[in-house]
């Protein structure tokens, strides 16, 4: 199984989340020790990810968008700010858990009822959302 983590929202730090590296390890409990769990991004963001999740986690940085929608196409789910990777990801069908601050999720979401897309709302602050909440939405993408 792979998951790609998009943690970095562009220019908004309304949208940062600072829960990463506990994700990072509660998700391998929760999706098994034998996922692939890839961090992607801007080559500038590796200091983000670095800081935020741990310097020992897989990066991928700096791939063309024909490159990153056929990554998303193939990942088994993608957690993530909202940000053009998850925009992608829902364009391509990835199961999808966004972090969603500073937009109503309901302006940038889509409706779904498979439940193969979850968002959790961050308006009231983005760390408000806890690591619970996001593998609780995780285990509904891929029930």
């Amino acid at each position: 199984m792979t998951t790609l983590i998009h943690t970095k929202p562009r220019n908004s730090p309304v949208r940062q989340w600072d829960k990463w590296a506990e994700l990072h390890t509660r998700l391998h409990e929760a999706v098994g020790s034998m996922s692939h769990i890839l961090y992607i991004g801007l080559p500038e963001d590796i200091p983000y990810i670095r800081n935020n999740v741990g310097d020992w986690v897989n990066m991928q940085t700096g791939w063309s968008f024909k490159e990153l929608t056929e990554q998303m196409r193939r990942a088994n789910l993608f957690i993530g700010v909202n940000s053009a990777p998850m925009h992608v990801a829902l364009a391509v069908g990835t199961p999808t858990v966004a972090l969603i601050g500073e937009t109503s999720p309901v302006v940038v979401f889509p409706v779904d009822k498979d439940k193969k897309y979850q968002y959790l709302d961050g308006t009231g602050g983005m760390n408000l959302i806890s690591v619970d909440q996001v593998l609780q939405k995780v285990k509904l993408c891929l029930s």
